[in-house]
């Protein structure tokens, strides 16, 4: 399991809490995938198998282990319900700059849960990759990543077409970015 600072743990709220992602959350990412929530992400395409759900996991905890990504299971204090992710990877290129991406699955949309823990999250990331800059995409029609992006204090960079593998195509992509030194301000 990667190791976390115990001095300054994962961001929590009064609702939420971050943990690493568990072996068992495959059957809730599985069950949460759906063909609504799949359309907006690049990397999970509908139908996810419990199977393809447990690789994933075991590669984002690699990867988080080797300080390569900070990848965390949304999770509802109150009943420990695994609502989404967030997942922050580093640029192989660039390692000042990481890449987030984030989802919640569609029953728990609408309920302010993103923008609740985004910001900690951002500042612990920051720290805990020691990266400088952060950026984000999502599709042109994807109004709610931008406000998410926006409430982040993210500002647009620009468009581009990017490969998606969960659908074999390419697909304009509308990027902002948040720099350190922006959020220290």
């Amino acid at each position: 399991m990667p190791e976390i600072d115990h001095e300054s743990p994962l961001p929590k709220t009064d609702r939420l809490e971050l943990r690493l992602f568990e072996d068992n959350d495959a059957q809730e990412i599985s069950r949460l995938m759906t063909p609504g929530l799949s359309r907006w992400l690049a990397t999970w395409p509908e139908n996810v198998t419990q199977t393809d759900a447990l690789k994933k996991i075991s590669s984002h905890r690699k990867d988080t282990e080797n300080k390569q990504s900070l990848a965390v299971a949304i999770v509802r204090r109150e009943d420990k319900k695994f609502l989404g992710t967030i997942i922050v990877r580093t640029s192989k290129t660039t390692p000042q700059l990481g890449e987030i991406g984030y989802w919640i699955g569609e029953q728990y949309q609408g309920k302010g849960y993103l923008g609740e823990i985004l910001n900690d999250f951002v500042d612990y990331t920051f720290q805990y990759l020691g990266i400088t800059t952060l950026r984000a995409g999502a599709q042109l029609e994807n109004k709610s990543s931008f406000a998410i992006m926006e409430k982040m204090g993210m500002k647009p960079i620009g468009k581009k077409s990017v490969y998606v593998p969960s659908r074999d195509r390419d697909e304009e992509v509308l990027y902002y970015s948040l720099t350190r030194a922006m959020v220290s301000v």
